[in-house]
């Protein structure tokens, strides 16, 4: 493992979040900018100095950077502090999963949703107790490994920790038919053994689910590459040869027929 500092946790961050973050800073400054120009508008008309006015309207740009600047310097630790904590917690899932490199490809926010398996009662009973709500999740890739966790009082749970192999297959739906949309759906299957037959296979389903889209697609073709990269070591390479066609020596017959002449 590489040790991390914050150039390379703000590296790991989502470029959307960023542009979130940038949004919020922004507002941030030209609220502080407006709020600035009423005191000086205010100011101008309760004092009947009309300069007052005009200074804030002049000073306002400068007042907006300044808050925006100082918005900024606030929310951009508070984010990288939010993805390190996530990606140490994902590490340690990660590494009870079993996984061969611990190195982070992607994290990002989420929404996971269990669809469970119609032929499995058991698990059907518990999404019926548990109502089969939608869970807020990190999502996390590693190398080889997909580990998704809620954020809870006690700490970090996990949800859903799982080997990138042939057991595993993903797919998206969107009904508005476009991949960088907010109504994207990313759709995992699990296909495990069941509970009491282990001939019997089950398929856990999930729905994931993000504000962030574009992190979306790209979770899901880093795994599709994944998938493709571990299943094709996973077949034989065998070259296929053609048996070499039986040479016959015709100088025998060259010979013998020579006798005749």
């Amino acid at each position: 493992m590489q040790a991390l500092d914050d150039s390379e946790a703000w590296r790991q961050v989502p470029p959307e979040v960023k542009l979130e973050i940038m949004s919020r800073a922004h507002s941030k400054g030209l609220m502080t900018s407006i709020g600035f120009i009423m005191i000086g508008c205010t100011c101008a008309v309760a004092l009947k100095f009309v300069w007052f006015m005009w200074g804030a309207l002049l000073l306002s740009p400068i007042i907006c950077q300044i808050s925006a600047n100082k918005a900024w310097r606030a929310l951009r630790p508070a984010t990288i502090l939010r993805y390190l904590a996530a990606k140490s917690a994902a590490r340690r899932y990660a590494y009870s999963a079993k996984a061969r490199d611990l190195s982070l490809d992607l994290i990002f926010p989420a929404t996971l949703q269990r669809i469970p398996d119609t032929n499995d009662v058991t698990a059907t009973l518990e999404a019926a107790i548990q109502n089969n709500q939608e869970t807020e999740v990190w999502v996390t890739l590693f190398k080889d490994t997909i580990v998704m966790m809620s954020e809870q009082i006690g700490g970090a749970k996990m949800e859903m920790a799982q080997k990138i192999d042939k057991y595993l297959d993903i797919d998206s739906v969107s009904e508005s038919g476009k991949d960088y949309a907010s109504d994207k759906e990313v759709l995992l299957t699990i296909t495990t053994p069941s509970r009491h037959d282990i001939h019997e296979l089950i398929k856990n389903k999930y729905k994931l689910t993000s504000r962030y889209p574009a992190a979306l697609v790209v979770f899901e073709k880093k795994v599709q590459q994944k998938r493709n990269e571990i299943v094709d070591e996973l077949i034989p390479k065998t070259v296929a040869t053609s048996p070499k066609e039986p040479q016959f020596d015709d100088s025998d017959d060259d010979v013998f027929a020579r006798q005749f002449n």
